[in-house]
């Protein structure tokens, strides 16, 4: 609360009878840069406000009739009091001047500024935010929104080549890529997660009351059946050779995602001291779920992380390239688009910087002996089922029926161990696969 101010010759009736009446106000500051004045005249007398305006000038404004012959009603009539009072609240006013419109730029500040501290991604939601939204919208009032503006630039998105990394300051480039289908596909799946952005900046400002309707997005619907992924098989020598046309420091990252099924950020963030020998099992911290979990490793996935571990601190990033920085976000497109090429794997893998390595298999044995059998992995993970139980396809390209896990000898109640190297290849996801795995026979297995 502002102070009050006193003034022994203005704050009551009896002091302001004794003034003379004059052209010029009496006036006292009540502020820096403003003064309330009392102008006294030969019938009335009035309250006016001087406040600052620059360049040694003042603006006067008259603020309402002083109480010395009427009783004060706080509106036209004031009193001392309330005189100073009006006075403040009209300057503050003035400095704050009248409230600018809510636009879709202000709702993406305040989306930014929450998303922050809370989203592991938020890097490429900004990128989103910067590139493909506030361009578009970022001058609009949230109020002008209409649906029809907001599906005409979700289908000018679908509609857009992919983007070409552009130097600062230059004219944006673009693919020359055919548009086939799988190609709109993709691009309408990359709309729509730019759309679920817009909506999210949206959302929050109805919710934190900067709007009062949300009809103009919430009318507008996501392209429906983009986002399910073609998913195949890489064969064992598919992944080897992709293991052998890596690059070094590379290849230590791939060779880890086939041992152990990790999104390419749980592998950056791997540390030393994750490894654990003795219990033969990786230590995930951070994961997309935001649970930790820990990962049993196979005999060579133990050799594999013993190899690159040896004789290191605890607190050093487990993978790093060979210059020793850490690998980081989209690092790993190019080397994954050379080693596809050198290793004539097609499609090639791609690795998009907003799909990780996803997916793992399980060891079978290990489930049955939590009582849970094949069933709960089949069903989270259900592309993994034909990397547990192959096709005829895979076994007429080389793999040993004899000692395939999945196929049930007659009469034998286990199955031999057998290596699995598989890697799921989709639009959007790259998941490299690679477990041994020992598995008792479930119920109602497969017989051969």
């Amino acid at each position: 609360m502002a102070k009050r101010v006193r003034d022994i010759n203005m704050d009551s009736r009896a002091a302001r009878e004794k003034l003379k009446a004059r052209g010029d106000p009496y006036y006292r500051s009540i502020a820096e840069g403003l003064h309330v004045g009392y102008r006294k005249g030969k019938v009335a007398s009035v309250w006016v406000m001087r406040s600052y305006v620059g360049e040694q000038n003042y603006k006067v404004a008259k603020i309402g009739i002083a109480d010395d012959m009427l009783d004060a009603d706080g509106v036209e009539v004031l009193n001392w009091w309330q005189a100073v009072d009006k006075a403040r609240a009209i300057l503050g006013a003035k400095r704050e001047g009248p409230a600018s419109p809510y636009t879709v730029g202000d709702a993406l500040d305040d989306y930014l500024a929450h998303a922050k501290e809370r989203q592991k991604s938020y890097r490429d939601t900004e990128i989103t935010v910067e590139q493909l939204i506030r361009p578009e919208f970022g001058k609009t009032v949230v109020t002008e929104l209409t649906p029809d503006k907001i599906r005409r630039w979700h289908n000018k998105l679908a509609a857009t080549p992919p983007r070409l990394r552009t130097k600062k300051g230059k004219e944006q480039k673009f693919s020359t890529v055919e548009m086939d289908d799988e190609t709109k596909r993709r691009r309408k799946s990359t709309a729509n997660r730019v759309l679920t952005v817009l909506k999210a900046a949206l959302n929050r400002a109805f919710r934190e009351e900067k709007v009062t309707d949300d009809k103009a997005w919430r009318r507008v619907e996501a392209f429906e059946d983009v986002d399910s992924a073609r998913i195949r098989f890489l064969h064992v020598a598919e992944a080897q050779r992709l293991i052998n046309a890596s690059a070094a420091d590379f290849r230590k990252l791939v060779q880890a995602a086939l041992q152990t099924g990790c999104r390419y950020g749980e592998l950056c963030r791997l540390r030393v001291r994750d490894f654990n020998a003795a219990a033969e099992t990786l230590a995930i911290h951070v994961s997309k779920t935001g649970k930790p979990r820990h990962i049993n490793l196979t005999e060579e996935g133990v050799e594999f992380f013993k190899s690159v571990t040896v004789g290191r601190e605890g607190s050093e990033l487990m993978l790093v390239k060979t210059d020793g920085t850490e690998w980081r976000e989209s690092h790993q497109s190019r080397p994954m688009a050379d080693a596809c090429k050198q290793g004539k794997i097609s499609p090639p893998c791609e690795v998009p910087r907003a799909a990780p390595y996803v997916g793992k298999l399980v060891c079978h044995e290990r489930d049955a002996a939590d009582g849970r059998g094949e069933e709960p992995w089949t069903r989270r993970y259900p592309h993994g089922r034909e990397a547990l139980w192959p096709s005829d396809a895979l076994i007429r390209e080389g793999s040993d029926q004899s000692r395939c896990p999945a196929l049930w000898l007659g009469g034998e109640d286990e199955c031999r161990s057998h290596r699995i190297a598989s890697a799921t290849i989709s639009s959007n996801s790259f998941t490299l696969i690679g477990r041994r795995m020992a598995a008792r026979r479930p119920s109602g297995g497969r017989q051969n």
